[in-house]
């Protein structure tokens, strides 16, 4: 989905404005935290720690190659 976006230009799409929520973004800092500080609680939870590293990459692959999102305020 993301590149079909960055392929076709759509980088102005409501997806840009999700992926720059500041409230988004403060979420996935709070489970990185919970994570490292609640490592045990998450053994057994692959699946979800695998949707959690999607999603992170899948974040990282939006942002590569433009500055003006990889430097908005909410990303940094």
């Amino acid at each position: 989905m993301i590149k079909h976006i960055k392929t076709n230009n759509q980088l102005s799409s409501s997806f840009e404005n999700w992926f720059l929520n500041e409230t988004f973004f403060q979420t996935i800092a709070s489970i990185l935290k919970d994570i490292s500080i609640n490592s045990s609680k998450y053994l057994n939870q692959d699946k979800n720690l695998e949707s959690v590293i999607m999603l992170i990459e899948s974040i990282h692959y939006f942002q590569s190659g433009n500055d003006e999102i990889g430097n908005h305020p909410n990303v940094l």
